[in-house]
């Protein structure tokens, strides 16, 4: 640099208000301005003859440093193509001195790099000029003065209020593109809902319609059991008592289908009315105990359920525990089916507990949904919405209904009925 400035021209350049390193071809420093030593907490002598980023390092401390790596870039097209680079806002941390706690202090530079060429026209030196803007982002992040303080660094908004423009233009495209898909979704929503209704008013039509020649079906095959005398072959009678059995599904089958319509309609409400737990579970199993005993399982009912009195819907709390005792005679093949009888804070509890099959793991979530897969199939000899209507009809009533289950050993289905006011 002696040879390039006599040294009042020297001096000048070092004592020149900007923020300006000389360097050579090879990114060696060779002059530095005065108030560049002073922005970078550097002094002269430690830094001229050494390499640009020997000096000026990436912070260690911060993995997202990208100072080194974007002035590189920079300096590599100076060099390449021989033109004033003009880099975007830079955060590029710099090492404090040790006699200041060393470390780095975090910065924001708006840096120019431009080329001097010799009397051929290749590449004698690269004036690197910056503008410390550190206080500007700063005051920007926190959101604070920030008109005055573009204006007193002499940061230009234009670019920024042309990006708001097309951003909010945008923005507006996008908002009339969101009404028109809304007004869309509605419109099908809308649809969906009358082909929903059709759907439950079809399901509610087709189940009525059944249940008067189903029950006709019941009253002939109850006759012919009890009109027929003397002997009769065993493989006759047990063709009426299968069809009776396969009647039975029916009717479960219909009467599923019928409180699914209700339910899905909102067309229910609760009769509530105080009962005993133990005559709720007694009105039940009574039907049931018979097809417990022809599968050689063994049955109870444990509990003082006569002490313990509920607000419920008889009808509904009964039609949810038999939807229950057809699963468990259904999926136990030997071993029990027990009803336990309890009270727990304000609430009546029955318990319906077999050694059965167990439910899988993957189908607990969906057990009281409409949607019950078992296996791939629905679930054996039932609809698959016998539990789905048991939850509608124990929510409906304030209570709820729950399980315990494990593969190979059984369940335990939970009913909770609040307690009359004693």
């Amino acid at each position: 640099m002696n040879s390039l400035l006599a040294p009042d021209f020297r001096q000048l350049f070092e004592f020149a208000p900007g923020l300006y390193l000389v360097l050579a071809p090879d990114l060696n420093i060779i002059a530095v301005s005065e108030a560049y030593l002073q922005a970078t907490m550097t002094t002269r002598d430690k830094i001229i003859g050494r390499g640009l980023f020997e000096i000026f390092p990436d912070n260690p401390n911060d993995p997202k440093a990208t100072g080194v790596r974007n002035l590189s870039a920079s300096l590599a097209s100076v060099i390449k193509n021989k033109k004033i680079d003009v880099m975007a806002v830079q955060k590029y941390d710099i090492r404090r001195p040790e006699t200041e706690g060393g470390g780095f202090e975090e910065r924001y530079w708006s840096p120019v790099n431009s080329p001097v060429l010799d009397a051929q026209g290749e590449i004698r030196y690269i004036i690197h000029r910056v503008e410390d803007v550190t206080e500007f982002v700063k005051l920007k992040q926190k959101n604070a003065e920030q008109d005055k303080t573009i204006e007193a660094l002499g940061v230009r908004g234009q670019h920024l209020e042309s990006e708001v423009f097309i951003r909010a233009q945008q923005l507006q495209v996008a908002n009339r593109e969101l009404e028109s898909n809304k007004k869309e979704l509605t419109d099908l929503y809308h649809q969906l809902q009358k082909l929903d209704q059709l759907k439950t008013d079809f399901i509610a039509f087709a189940a009525h319609q059944l249940k008067t020649p189903i029950a006709e079906i019941k009253g002939y095959v109850d006759n012919l059991l009890m009109g027929i005398k003397g002997e009769v072959p065993a493989e006759q009678k047990g063709y009426l008592f299968k069809i009776q059995e396969i009647n039975e599904r029916n009717i479960r089958l219909i009467s599923d289908l019928l409180s699914v319509s209700q339910i899905e309609q909102d067309a229910l409400s609760p009769n509530l009315e105080p009962v005993e737990l133990k005559e709720l579970v007694q009105y039940a199993t009574r039907d049931y105990v018979d097809a417990i005993q022809k599968k050689g399982l063994r049955f109870k009912i444990k509990g003082n359920g006569h002490s313990i009195k509920v607000m419920a819907d008889t009808y509904k709390t009964v039609e949810a525990i038999r939807n229950v005792l057809d699963n468990a005679i259904r999926f136990t093949e030997n071993g029990s089916i027990t009803v336990n009888l309890k009270d727990d804070h304000g609430f009546g509890v029955i318990e319906v507990e077999d050694t059965g099959t167990g439910i899988p793991e993957n189908v607990l979530p969906k057990l009281f949904t409409k949607d019950l897969i078992f296996d791939g199939k629905r679930v054996k000899g039932g609809s698959g919405l016998g539990l789905y209507v048991a939850k509608s009809f124990m929510k409906l009533q304030k209570g709820n209904i729950s399980v315990i289950s494990s593969i190979g050993k059984g369940s335990k289905f939970i009913f909770t009925v609040p307690e009359c006011y004693k």
